[in-house]
């Protein structure tokens, strides 16, 4: 199995994640601050939770968290799988509590929806016109007649 390297990289990343976090719950203009504390607070308040309870599993939605053997690792993430709804891995994960995923669906859902109706107008379409072809056909053959 080949090594990753791996590369620092500065907080703001995760505070951007926060501060997208909040923006979608509809909570915005917060200051820097306060969203760069929120991060802080959020996982030192899950690593403090492992510290006095570390033999608890909790389960939240697709991810469960636990106390890592590792004296040095404060709390693991596992994500819980569903492929019924579509949460796979980090990217369907986040996605869908995003809300990207019910909209993908949803869009998947009109346009099948689209598709079949535009298949049946067509089939519909076909029938009318070889309907009307037979007939053209017919008196066609009736006015050879006379």
């Amino acid at each position: 199995m080949a090594v990753r390297k791996l590369i620092e990289k500065p907080p703001d990343i995760i505070e951007k994640i926060v501060d997208e976090s909040l923006k979608i719950i509809g909570i915005e203009g917060i200051e820097e601050g306060k969203v760069k504390l929120l991060a802080r607070l959020i996982v030192s308040g899950l690593a403090y939770h492992y510290f006095n309870n570390p033999d608890d599993l909790i389960k939240m939605g697709f991810l469960q968290f636990e106390k890592s053997p590792d004296k040095n690792e404060l709390f693991k993430v596992t994500i819980i799988r569903d492929k019924e709804v579509g949460v796979i891995n980090a990217d369907t994960l986040w996605k869908y509590y995003k809300g990207e995923l019910h909209q993908e669906a949803k869009f998947k859902e009109i346009l099948d929806n689209f598709l079949e109706g535009l298949i049946a107008y067509s089939q519909s379409q076909e029938i009318s016109i070889t309907q009307l072809t037979s007939r053209l056909q017919k008196r066609k053959g009736d006015n050879h007649g006379i």
